[in-house]
């Protein structure tokens, strides 16, 4: 309930409300009340999946196959790697989804693997996570893999040979 109680004290809620009283001291027209109260019962749900989304993995850890199914995952080819300057276990990666052009994806695998050893490879990517950005580089999608029990970083890939592109189902 912490969650849901940070959620609603929120620049984002605050300003919400304030909307509200302000449309309920306007209401001489009623058409422009009607669709301001539309557009903010749309900006509202939208909030309110978000905050969902995220209250509903604080209560259980567990999430919904829907919100699962959002999640693309994709194969793709590393076609260039080098590390990242003044990183110790950054690798700056451009991967190739069979797309227009090739993604920068930075990842935190150097300490597992010398940028020389992975171009080439195939590995399983989430290609529709917002991008961020690391160390000043803009990093478009994000590699999957497992740390063993000494912190060795394995990339996950298919066993038998995949195009680039395609998705995981």
């Amino acid at each position: 309930m912490k969650f849901l109680n940070r959620f609603l004290q929120t620049k984002k809620m605050k300003k919400l409300k304030k909307t509200i009283k302000k449309m309920g001291r306007n209401i001489d027209n009623k058409f422009n009340v009607s669709k301001k109260l539309e557009i903010l019962k749309k900006q509202v749900s939208r909030t309110t999946e978000r905050a969902g989304n995220k209250l509903e993995y604080v209560l259980d850890g567990k999430i919904t196959f829907d919100t699962f199914s959002k999640v693309e995952l994709r194969i793709g080819e590393i076609k260039f790697a080098k590390k990242v300057e003044n990183s110790d276990r950054l690798l700056q990666l451009i991967v190739s989804f069979n797309e227009d052009e090739s993604r920068q994806i930075i990842s935190g695998i150097a300490d597992s693997y010398a940028p020389e050893e992975i171009v080439g490879k195939q590995a399983l990517f989430v290609t529709n996570i917002e991008p961020r950005r690391i160390f000043n580089l803009e990093s478009d999608g994000m590699i999957l893999g497992v740390r063993d029990i000494h912190g060795k970083f394995s990339m996950l890939s298919a066993d038998k040979e995949i195009s680039i592109g395609t998705k995981a189902s």
